[in-house]
């Protein structure tokens, strides 16, 4: 990957070539977090463990913990929104 030419006045938008780069970078990163999610997952359960329910169980405990952050978030602004009457 090659990277673009300085200039005095830096450009409001990616070129096509640096949006393919970014994106597969992201690609990149996404892959290699799904296979250490997934490796890790299979040292916890072992060869013969399900890896598909170990996977939906530690996906609803993600989202079990993502969805009390946004209540408490909630509560919080709903909180400052009332101090500000």
């Amino acid at each position: 990957m090659t990277k673009p030419k300085q200039t005095a006045e830096p450009s409001r938008y990616d070129t096509p070539e640096q949006i393919r780069e970014n994106f597969q970078r992201w690609w990149q990163a996404m892959e290699v977090s799904d296979a250490m999610l997934m490796a890790g997952l299979r040292d916890r359960i072992g060869p013969d463990g399900d890896l598909k329910e170990a996977y939906r169980q530690w996906n609803e405990r993600r989202r079990a913990t993502k969805l009390r952050a946004y209540e408490k978030a909630g509560e919080r602004y709903s909180k400052w929104l009332a101090e500000q009457k």
